[in-house]
């Protein structure tokens, strides 16, 4: 069987050790692809950072390789040189009790403008900007020294697309975008991005678009509303929604509640 697998690259930033719900769609598509004839290679950063982390071997299985790239983590190289901590507000990392007045007044003005400055034109399309070219470079080599029948990318971060984009060309293989939730039209992501930075987005999105050989969304909203923003064919997007591993789960006993009970798992914002 494994002589006649299908193999695909599967470019994914989150993967383990980094964690977090993104992290499991990718890590169920890796355990489960062997049943249906691919043989995934994983590719992803070493030393990637995320907002919460796993042991590493839980990504590991029998049918699935993994490759790991140089990651250059441009957030915190870009704070470490301004002396300034990306996880804690800037306001709160200035003295403002010390120094003239004017002095004061000018550091609490600039400072929002500071950090939406390089949140707009460092961080494009977003933090993890620093692995695309050392991702390009691992892929490369990777394809041209084994046999891949596809190239898979799936966001976010948007960078993944990058990479996928870039290997698509010079490579010329199939390449299929899987998208977890909207990129340009997504309102919690864009907020605060200025109108350049959302029309550069804008252009960028739609090139990854008519690039791609095909395009996975989670639901059928979103599939329906991808297609139409985009004009693009019903054929080339396919909806893989979210599920569930019964072995994360099993034994656990069933258990019937006294009370009905709805709960959402999701991000709560101040735009829902």
């Amino acid at each position: 069987l494994r002589n006649f697998m299908k193999r695909v690259l599967m470019i994914s930033y989150a993967y383990p050790p980094i964690a977090g719900i993104g992290m499991l769609r990718s890590l169920k598509f890796a355990k489960y692809l062997a049943q249906y004839g691919w043989k995934p290679t994983i590719l992803t950063p070493k030393g990637g950072t995320g907002f919460a982390y796993c042991d590493e071997s839980e990504g590991v299985f029998d049918e699935v390789e993994i490759i790991r790239s140089y990651y250059f983590d441009l957030e915190s190289f870009i704070f470490r040189l301004s002396k300034f901590k990306p996880d804690t507000p800037l306001t709160s990392q200035v003295n403002m009790n010390r120094g003239p007045k004017i002095v004061k007044t000018y550091f609490r003005k600039s400072l929002p403008f500071f950090s939406k400055f390089i949140r707009n034109y460092f961080f494009f399309p977003d933090e993890q900007i620093g692995w695309y070219p050392f991702a390009v470079r691992k892929g490369l080599e990777y394809l041209r020294e084994n046999h891949i029948d596809l190239i898979y990318s799936t966001s976010s971060p948007e960078t993944s697309h990058l990479i996928g984009y870039s290997l698509k060309r010079k490579t010329g293989l199939p390449w299929v975008a899987d998208f977890r939730d909207p990129w340009t039209q997504n309102l919690v992501r864009s907020s605060g991005f200025s109108d350049l930075r959302r029309s550069l987005e804008k252009i960028i999105e739609k090139k990854i678009i008519k690039a791609a050989d095909g395009a996975i969304a989670v639901s059928e909203p979103f599939a329906e509303n991808f297609k139409a923003y985009h004009d693009i064919s019903s054929d080339n997007v396919v909806v893989v929604t979210n599920g569930f591993d019964p072995d994360d789960y099993d034994p656990l006993p069933v258990r019937v509640p006294d009370k009905f009970r709805i709960t959402y798992t999701g991000r709560l914002t101040g735009l829902r």
